[in-house]
């Protein structure tokens, strides 16, 4: 990682040292080699210092410390190593790793990458945008993802980040054209992105510019099957009049910021256990905040009636009236179940594509057995219907989860083992009627239908290219070659 200016200050320090020994009253008795020696020393033990300022410039960028930490820093490591001549000489502020890192170290790994990317045959391009709360612009940052021979594996790197104050598809366009100016666009094979209509209109205009200018046309997967997953979970369980999201967050802000609250609770508490932070961007995640919430909802509706009684202070916010009007709901327990069941089923698909290896080719086949394993869990929709799904990923993607003709009856609805489990006992107490547990079952079905209805509208497995990948699975290979070879 020797930089041509690197040099360059080595040179400058031979030459000022022999200066010094040239104006000096050097004793001539002293050997030449000796002196020629001591500039080489003091030479090699320079570039040593700057080694040891770009390994601690390195140091700092991978563990997020802060330009400012660097103030002073050499006066440190001269007192902790003082018989080290490369720590009395270590000198770094918050300018000059700034400078480091910005015009030396990052140019350097970005060369790197693009020496690497112009030796390849194809690659793809992988992009997201966000607010950046620091320059108050979006950014957009751009990955690629290619086939590294010398690693033999595939690899994805980052490339670069742009920014923007509008982000129109136009916008989007030039800012993805400026990124990727330095590569050849006749070699993208892909292009990876969250599915918002604006990022849909930029993708089609980038492929007429490519068909025009190159002649060739980029492989359409589909957008992110996470954001669709999550979207799709989300508009299940906002179908239903539950207010799920609302209970939970409220729960949380209730305790949140609040000494007082929260050491009344604790008093009157079984279990020192707190709410947990509900997510609104990762729906998914939340199923240990729901259950966190039927652990301690016993003692949530023994805190909300103190406080109507007047044993506690009366609190007039906001989030303690939905908590209250959620206290009153005796299926509330059993719909957080329900809704901590559904996330959980998911959340292993989730945890698997959250990742950087090549996974297209299993795609198809696991999300396919994701929406049986929901509508066999959960007996939403008939058995014939399920056979039929079961037999094809086509008929899979053309279901009408909307028609209530292929819906299994009330009664045969499934809301997972805890779930059943507690609705038998409020039952059994008779704390619940028998139409407060039809309409719970039918609002059940509503969440998991819509749910999937949702996820196939935009699932990539809608792509032919995306369920034929799976020929290239080696377990379906071993079964199937015939069947592979032609897909």
């Amino acid at each position: 990682m020797k930089h041509a200016s690197f040099k360059k200050g080595k040179d400058k320090v031979a030459v000022c040292v022999t200066d010094f020994f040239r104006k000096s009253n050097v004793p001539s008795s002293i050997p030449k080699s000796t002196i020629q020696n001591s500039i080489k020393d003091l030479a090699a033990a320079t570039q040593d210092v700057l080694d040891a300022e770009i390994l601690w410039s390195l140091k700092l960028i991978k563990s997020h410390f802060s330009y400012k930490s660097c103030n002073n820093v050499g006066n440190l490591f001269s007192k902790m190593f003082h018989d080290s001549i490369i720590a009395r000489q270590f000198s770094m502020s918050e300018r000059k790793a700034a400078y480091l890192c910005h015009f030396g170290i990052a140019p350097h790994f970005q060369n790197q990458v693009y020496e690497e990317l112009r030796q390849l045959t194809h690659f793809t391009a992988l992009f997201d945008e966000t607010l950046n709360k620091t320059n108050q612009q979006k950014q957009m940052d751009l990955h690629v993802r290619y086939w590294s021979k010398v690693d033999n594996r595939v690899k994805t790197r980052y490339l670069t980040s742009t920014f923007m104050g509008h982000s129109t598809a136009t916008d989007i366009l030039d800012a993805f054209k400026i990124a990727l100016a330095k590569l050849d666009l006749k070699k993208l094979v892909q292009i990876s992105m969250d599915g918002p209509s604006v990022n849909w209109s930029f993708y089609e205009h980038f492929q007429e510019d490519l068909k025009k200018e190159h002649e060739v046309k980029c492989i359409n997967i589909g957008s992110c099957e996470l954001h669709i997953l999550n979207n799709a979970f989300r508009k299940g369980a906002s179908c239903t009049e539950w207010d799920i999201s609302s209970v939970l967050v409220a729960l949380y802000y209730l305790f949140k910021d609040s000494p007082a609250r929260r050491e009344d609770f604790k008093e009157y508490s079984k279990s020192e256990r707190m709410p947990m932070k509900f997510v609104n961007h990762r729906w998914l995640e939340n199923a240990p905040v729901s259950l966190r919430a039927v652990e301690i909802w016993e003692d949530i509706k023994t805190y909300v009636k103190l406080i109507k009684n007047g044993k506690l202070p009366k609190v007039t916010c906001k989030s303690f009236k939905i908590v209250e009007e959620a206290t009153k709901d005796a299926l509330i327990q059993v719909k957080l179940l329900f809704f901590a069941c559904v996330s959980e089923i998911i959340k292993s698909f989730l945890e698997k594509y959250q990742s950087d290896e090549p996974l297209v080719p299993f795609f198809a086949t696991d999300i396919h057995r994701l929406a049986i394993q929901c509508l066999q869990h959960f007996k939403v929709i008939t058995d014939e219907a399920i056979l039929k799904i079961q037999s094809s990923m086509k008929f899979l993607c053309d279901f009408d989860f909307s028609d209530q003709t292929f819906h299994s009856p009330a009664s045969n609805i499934s809301l997972g083992f805890r779930g059943d489990k507690f609705l038998n006992e409020l039952y059994t107490k008779k704390e619940i009627s028998d139409r407060e547990v039809m309409d719970l079952k039918k609002e059940s079905q509503l969440f998991i239908t819509r749910m999937l209805h949702s996820l196939m509208a935009k699932c990539p497995i809608n792509y032919s290219v995306v369920r034929n990948a799976k020929c290239i699975d080696p377990r379906y290979m071993s079964q199937n070659r015939n069947m592979s070879l032609k897909k």
